[in-house]
């Protein structure tokens, strides 16, 4: 059983039977301890090919929030770590005047006025859908394709792991077929369905990289002042 869960469990049997306790042990008892999971900040993932039609309509946010999104969404369903507030990410980010890229000494500066144990960064250097379509007929199969190079620094040590996640798929896709440009149709976003598949399987690659997988860094559980 997760110790915070049995820490839970401990402190309703000793509330139930607090009134055979002294004053004082009751105090010091029903101080639940922390919680003792990692807590991971996700600052969202550059991406800078303006070319892109999913540049800025990727879920309505553009590929870099949308993706960052569907990352911390992967990492909140994990019963191991609690995800920092993106809101408070950004906070943090414009109340250090941290823009860009961040380096390795960025990233432990926001994950300390986080209280984090862990900042992932990353940049996506490949996104995209399209059919292959000649004298007008598109192949009824789309190829959808994306690449992740993400870094996870640690803040307490500052160690860092990276991981590349590239995933393509190429299936039948149902819907409309989009209109050839230039030889290829770019796949229009309601039939983004294998796009978002792929995009799934990549985000799931770099969370294994969190649990314990071979080129996973020691998460610890930093102690805060």
């Amino acid at each position: 059983m997760p110790t915070h869960i049995a820490a839970r469990i401990g402190l309703g049997i000793l509330l139930l039977t607090g009134p055979l306790l002294s004053p004082t042990l009751q105090t010091v008892v029903a101080q639940e301890s922390p919680d003792s999971r990692q807590q991971i900040a996700v600052v969202d993932f550059s991406y800078g090919d303006t070319r892109s039609p999913h540049y800025a309509s990727y879920k309505n946010v553009g590929v870099s929030k949308g993706v960052s999104a569907r990352m911390v969404e992967a990492l909140a369903a994990e019963d191991a770590f609690i995800v920092v507030d993106p809101n408070r990410v950004q906070q943090a980010l414009a109340t250090l005047n941290l823009t860009g890229p961040l380096t390795q000494a960025d990233a432990i500066s926001l994950g300390e006025n986080l209280s984090a144990d862990v900042v992932i960064t990353g940049t996506i250097t490949e996104f995209k859908a399209e059919q292959a379509c000649v004298g007008g007929q598109c192949s009824p199969e789309t190829k959808a394709q994306i690449n992740i190079e993400s870094s996870m620094i640690e803040v307490d040590s500052g160690n860092v792991a990276t991981r590349r996640s590239n995933v393509s798929m190429t299936r039948e896709q149902s819907g409309d077929v989009p209109s050839p440009s230039g030889g290829l149709g770019v796949e229009s976003e309601p039939n983004s369905n294998v796009l978002d598949d792929v995009v799934d399987k990549a985000i799931a690659n770099i969370v294994k990289g969190l649990m314990g997988e071979p080129d996973s860094i020691e998460l610890r559980r930093r102690v805060y002042p």
